[in-house]
């Protein structure tokens, strides 16, 4: 009895409060405790078993205390609290205490942005974005490892998360201030084998010993791209230093097949690439030599371009003082463009260093027709001049006068009557005598007008045709190995003042 009064005697001292499990400062700071039960247990400790003069209250009102041991502690369940703010108060003699807490029992939200549930993805590592509560703890699991972050201020988090080869199942957990957790399970996919990818152009395969040739600016490229584990998702072509385009994806196991058209002659390159679902690329390669024709003229002439159109191509330049004569070896290199560069300059075309149409005008003949003379003259590129009679059109058919070029060649051209009411009863005409166009085709840029040949030599001279220029046949073979596409053709009535009549025609 003497000790318990000795003790008593010291007096009253608050030891411990506690509200939840968790520890309150024995001098309230003011600062807000968060907790996750909405009955939080209440304990108070004092040295010495209490005497009646304090007093403990939840939100205003009085919060009745059981004893326990040992003496000193007195415990309390309130009932359960709405999430929010509340104040718990202890009264002992003259002493005011208030502790403020705020009691949270919802789990954070959380959205997984990326990746999609089921997603592959290749690498070694995934990238877990999404959203949850700021100031919350995101944790992600993949087997043995385990990475945290906190999200920022706007509840976004990324986490870089290790994954292996094949199906991943990454745990997570959301863990807020107060200790309430929400947790998940994202499966997804690790396939880190890029797209199997072979090519091949007109049936030859990519990455043969030896140049690969075609022999067509319209070549057929075949893309064989396999993919067995997460499966193709693109496939992108591009020519040279184009702009890249898409190629459909072919059913599986299928090869794509796309037609690379208008590709001039020379050295080209192909680079095609696949991708998989998991974003895995693969990129392929073709360099190839385009040589669709040796007849000067035909098509666009660029670096590596080789054969008698070349070799045609370097001699006008070379006559004209652009090229070394030295340099005619009918491989367009380095000196060919460059001359071809300094020819475009001159004469004010565009400068690029590809023989093109009109690159190839400049450099070869042009055509000057007189009606009233029915008189056909070409000057070779050389400067030389070449006369022939003609015929033309009659007064109800009359052949256009003007400036136009060669859009079209024909060697044995088949005739295909024209839709036109002269023309109602004649059938289609195959190559061969009696054709109406002869044994060569010349078309212009103007509707169905050209020069061509005629069977019938005797209207030569005279105004005979559906609005056409004919010429014998041995002319007309003559006029049609010394013109290009693209060559310059000038139709006069022969009345003009002009300058080309008077030259030709005095």
């Amino acid at each position: 009895m003497l000790v318990a009064f000795l003790t008593f005697g010291r007096g009253l001292e608050l030891k411990r409060v506690r509200i939840g499990g968790h520890e309150l400062p024995l001098e309230p700071t003011g600062r807000s405790l968060v907790i996750s039960q909405a009955s939080p247990t209440v304990q108070v400790d004092f040295n010495i078993l209490p005497i009646p003069g304090f007093h403990v209250g939840l939100d205003g009102k009085s919060l009745p205390l059981e004893g326990g041991w040992p003496p000193g502690r007195r415990t309390a369940t309130p009932e359960p609290l709405a999430d929010g703010p509340h104040e718990l108060t202890l009264q002992t003699g003259d002493r005011h205490r208030v502790w403020r807490f705020n009691v949270d029992t919802r789990p954070p939200e959380v959205e997984i942005l990326s990746p999609a549930q089921g997603a592959f993805l290749s690498g070694n590592t995934g990238i877990l974005r999404g959203k949850s509560e700021a100031g919350s703890e995101i944790e992600a699991r993949n087997g043995e490892a385990r990475v945290q972050t906190r999200p920022a201020s706007d509840g976004s988090f990324s986490l870089e998360v290790p994954i292996r080869h094949g199906p991943n199942a990454i745990r997570w957990e959301a863990r807020d201030a107060a200790g309430n957790r929400r947790t998940g399970t994202l499966e997804i996919s690790c396939d880190q084998t890029p797209p199997r990818l072979e090519l091949s152009l007109d049936g030859q395969p990519g990455g043969q010993d030896g140049e690969l040739v075609v022999g067509t600016g319209s070549p057929l490229l075949r893309i064989q791209a396999l993919d067995p584990e997460s499966g193709l998702a693109g496939l992108e072509v591009r020519v040279d230093a184009g702009k890249t385009r898409p190629v459909p994806l072919p059913a599986e196991g299928k090869a794509a097949e796309i037609r690379l058209p208008g590709l001039p002659d020379g050295l080209r390159k192909v680079e095609v690439q696949a991708r998989n679902q998991a974003g895995g690329l693969s990129t392929g390669h073709l360099e190839f030599l385009v040589d669709s024709t040796e007849e000067f003229g035909r098509a666009t002439l660029t670096l590596g371009a080789r054969g008698r159109d070349v070799e045609e191509l370097q001699r006008r330049l070379a006559d004209q003082g652009y090229l070394r004569s030295a340099d005619i070896a009918g491989h367009f290199g380095e000196p060919t463009r460059q001359a071809v560069r300094a020819l475009q300059e001159e004469l004010g075309l565009r400068v690029d260093g590809m023989a093109g149409p009109y690159t190839i005008a400049a450099l070869s003949s042009r055509i000057y027709v007189n009606l009233a003379e029915f008189s056909l003259v070409l000057v070779d590129w050389k400067g030389e001049e070449h006369t022939w009679p003609i015929a033309h059109g009659t007064p109800d058919h009359p052949t256009p006068t003007g400036s136009f070029v060669v859009a079209d060649l024909a060697r044995d051209p088949t005739w295909i009557p024209p839709d036109s009411p002269w023309a109602r009863e004649a059938r289609v005409t195959p190559p061969g005598p009696g054709n109406p166009l002869g044994t060569r085709w010349i078309g212009l840029d103007h509707g169905l007008v050209g020069i061509h040949g005629t069977p019938a030599e005797w209207t030569i001279g005279s105004r005979a045709s559906h609005g056409c220029v004919r010429m014998t046949v041995p002319d007309i073979e003559d006029l049609f190995e010394r013109v290009n596409l693209g060559t310059p053709v000038r139709i006069l009535a022969g009345n003009e003042a002009d300058p080309v009549v008077s030259r030709f025609w005095p």
